[in-house]
């Protein structure tokens, strides 16, 4: 969970400089190269050997490489760009190794795994659809403070919205969060689908809506950067696609194979 925060704190910095933000992100950078270098040295220490018997086991170090590389970078406040992309990979290459049941010789350490990445998956998912329930908010609200400026109604409704500015970076910035938040749990839907269903999840409506609603939220995200949109069309652009997320998790859940046993 400090690995997630600390992606996260470092992506919002890298959109828009944030000095508190960016603090945070290195200190929750340094507890988890400290936790992770805690935890390598037993397994050395314990087994007497590197964890690299296995493609698995070799993630954990891999990830400890590419923490020990973003942790000597963050403290010379160096390569922004390059810290926040490796440790999205660091973190992708934590959570496969995490949840991964086949490190695990005992069958029922495998099944408690494979259960705990179900619920990882739908606590994920949930959050980043509250997420984007909080940026669809805003996004009503800005076209509605849009509306009372081209019309010059400055009532107190007005006042109480907020400007369309500010309107505008929150549906930005908390759809960025769900976005990452999504991911995590795509990531982990797919590991417990592999294990749990098999291979043929790939062709499953739910999974391939799902994968599409997620790099429709990517496509807006980069229009937004690219700033070659107007911010209105971008806004009814965000509004469509939480339209588009409810319709995956209500109506196609009920079409999936195997969805209806998780409810997301």
């Amino acid at each position: 969970m400090f690995y997630f925060l600390c992606v996260i704190c470092l992506t919002l910095d890298l959109f828009q400089k944030n000095y508190r933000l960016q603090n945070i992100g290195f200190y929750l950078l340094g507890i988890v190269w400290v936790c992770q270098t805690i935890s390598l040295t037993m397994y050395i220490l314990w087994r007497g050997q590197l964890p690299l018997t296995s493609i698995v086991e070799s993630f954990y170090v891999l990830t400890w490489l590419i923490l020990t590389f973003t942790f000597i970078c963050a403290v010379f406040r160096q390569f922004d760009v390059v810290i926040v992309l490796l440790n999205m990979l660091g973190f992708i290459f934590m959570v496969v190794h995490t949840f991964h049941p086949y490190q695990f010789s005992h069958q029922g350490a495998r099944l408690k795994v494979i259960n705990e990445l179900l619920t990882v998956h739908i606590s994920f998912a949930l959050i980043s659809y509250v997420l984007f329930a909080i940026a669809f908010v805003n996004a009503i609200l800005y076209l509605i403070q849009y509306q009372n400026l081209r019309l010059k109604r400055f009532n107190q409704n007005y006042f109480r919205i907020g400007s369309v500015s500010t309107l505008e970076k929150t549906v930005f910035y908390f759809t960025l969060i769900g976005v990452i938040t999504l991911f995590v749990s795509l990531l982990c839907g797919v590991q417990w689908g592999l294990f749990s269903v098999g291979s043929h999840i790939f062709v499953d409506l739910k999974v391939i809506s799902s994968f599409f609603i997620f790099l429709s939220y990517v496509a807006y995200i980069a229009m937004r950067m690219t700033q070659r949109f107007k911010q209105q069309f971008l806004i009814y652009v965000n509004i469509i696609l939480f339209l588009c997320c409810m319709i995956n998790l209500i109506v196609v859940t009920q079409l999936s194979s195997f969805h209806q046993w998780t409810g997301v």
